[in-house]
């Protein structure tokens, strides 16, 4: 792929990061326009990121496990045709023209955003994230709808009943193994690191692996771990935290030498210089 090719690629709005500071500055300038209820679910409703996609990896933890939805919406195939992806673009194109002073810097930030929008590519499938915002906004301003600003509804589940009796579906018991680890270079202070906040990398380690579990421990100075999954899972877990404790181990010892550089550059002296220096008052 070539380096236009990927400036032409389309990206999310919300989450692309050629788009999401552009995005912020619309929505900024719209803020009067949408109310404090639905300011922030304009961002929802145009994302088109999910699990599989690149860009994914590349999100906070936070919006990751929070923000990108398990699958798509794929309510907007319906609803926005060529023609009405046209109509939404002349519009919000028009609502600019009408509603802003040419004079002022909101005027040329709007009809710079939109511009290069189109000019690289962002409105080429009707289904881009770039269209989604056209018609949120064409449907709440024209319209008054906010329903798109909703989330899609879960599909019902679907129930086995018979004879008046609900079925449990069977599941077959796996059985589990048990492993016991010692992470001797990591150090007890930075195991908050090691597991993230309100322990996301551990559950995300254990997603989607049947029963598994993992208990932290410390013994004799060091960390302690205590795996229980199944065989199969059991070496990946094992592999994927001696990965994280490296990376841990690793910025650690960035951390250390970042400050002993400082120090150095401020002219502070190290633990050994003040010792020297007491041992000298001594004398």
């Amino acid at each position: 792929m070539s380096e236009l090719d990927y400036l032409n690629e389309p990206q999310c709005m919300k989450h692309g990061p050629r788009w999401r500071a552009r995005f912020q500055q619309l929505m900024n300038i719209l803020r009067t326009k949408f109310t404090k209820q639905y300011f922030y679910k304009v961002g929802e409703a145009v994302c088109t990121c999910g699990p599989d996609d690149d860009i994914f990896r590349f999100l906070p933890e936070k919006v990751q496990e929070k923000r990108i939805r398990k699958s798509k919406d794929t309510r907007w195939a319906e609803l926005i045709t060529d023609e009405v992806a046209d109509e939404c673009y002349k519009y919000f194109d028009n609502y600019i023209e009408t509603n802003f002073d040419k004079t002022k810097d909101e005027y040329g930030h709007l009809k710079n955003i939109l511009h290069v929008l189109k000019e690289r590519g962002q409105f080429s499938s009707r289904l881009n994230s770039a269209n989604r915002f056209l018609y949120v906004f064409y449907k709440f301003d024209k319209d008054k709808d906010t329903t798109l600003l909703n989330p899609p509804p879960e599909p019902p589940k679907k129930e086995e009943v018979k004879e008046g009796v609900k079925e449990e579906p069977m599941t077959l018991a796996v059985p589990l193994e048990k492993l016991d680890m010692h992470l001797k270079s990591l150090r007890p202070e930075d195991v908050g690191n090691f597991i993230g906040k309100k322990g996301i990398h551990i559950r995300r380690l254990l997603k989607e692996k049947q029963g598994s579990k993992i208990t932290m421990g410390k013994e004799e100075g060091h960390v302690k771990i205590e795996i229980e999954a199944t065989k199969e899972d059991l070496q990946e877990i094992k592999d994927r935290l001696l990965q994280r404790e490296a990376l841990v181990n690793q910025a650690r010892r960035q951390h250390e030498e970042s400050v002993r550089q400082y120090n150095e550059m401020m002219g502070e002296p190290s633990s050994m210089d003040f010792q020297s220096a007491e041992e000298s008052m001594d004398q």
